[in-house]
C-alpha cells in the first residue's frame, strides 16, 4: 500500500518485496531505497511493515504510477465489511485471471495475464493486511499525521477469516443464482 503525505509517498517494505517476487517490472528506485544496490536486504516479520519514503518528484511519480500498490486514499473510508467485500472481489478476479491464463496459448498474452495476476495478488495481500490492521489484529507503521480508526477490538485472524469466508459464501451463492 502507498501513502501520500506531505509531499512524500511511503510504501511498506513488504509490498516492495512483493513487487520483486512478482513478474512485474520493478523500477530501480525501489531497489535503491531498499538498499539492494549495496547489499543483501532481509525483510521479515520484524520489519515488513516499516515504511520506505520516496521524496524526489520523479520517484513519487514512479511509485504513484505503480498499479500493484493500493493507494491508502482509495480505501481509507471503507468499513471492515466493505474491506472484506473488496477483498472477496479481488479474490474472484484472481481466480478468473488464473483461468484465463491457462486458456491462453500466446506467450505474450500469457505474460500480460501473468502480470495482471501478480498485480491482483499484491493488492489482495495489502487489502488483507489493512483489514487486519483496522481490526486490531496486527500493527503496522503508518506515516505520522495519518490517523486510522481501528473499528473493532483485537480479534484473532481466525475470526476475521471466518467472517471473510461467510462473505465469500454469500457472494458465491448470489453469483450462482
Amino acid at each position: 500500500m502507498k501513502f501520500n503525505k506531505d509531499g512524500k509517498v511511503y510504501v511498506h517494505k513488504q509490498d516492495i518485496m512483493y513487487l520483486f517476487d512478482s513478474g512485474i517490472p520493478v523500477p530501480l528506485c525501489f531497489a535503491s531505497k531498499m538498499g539492494m544496490l549495496t547489499g543483501i536486504v532481509c525483510v521479515d516479520n520484524s520489519n515488513r511493515f516499516e515504511l520506505v519514503g520516496f521524496d524526489s518528484e520523479e520517484n513519487i511519480k514512479t511509485v504513484n504510477d505503480c498499479e500493484a500498490l493500493i493507494d491508502y486514499d482509495d480505501i481509507k473510508h471503507l468499513s471492515i465489511d466493505e474491506l472484506k467485500m473488496n477483498l472477496a472481489k479481488r479474490q474472484k478476479e484472481i481466480n478468473e485471471t488464473k483461468e484465463m491464463f491457462f486458456s491462453l496459448s500466446n506467450d505474450t498474452e500469457k505474460q500480460i495475464m501473468g502480470r495482471r495476476f501478480d498485480r491482483l495478488v499484491i493488492q489482495a495481500l495489502s487489502l488483507r493486511d489493512f483489514l487486519y490492521y483496522k481490526s486490531g489484529v496486527i500493527n503496522m507503521e503508518i506515516p505520522e499525521g495519518i490517523e486510522i480508526e481501528r473499528t473493532t477490538p483485537r480479534k484473532s485472524k481466525g475470526a476475521i477469516l471466518d467472517g471473510l469466508r461467510k462473505v465469500l459464501k454469500k457472494k458465491n451463492k448470489k453469483d450462482n443464482n
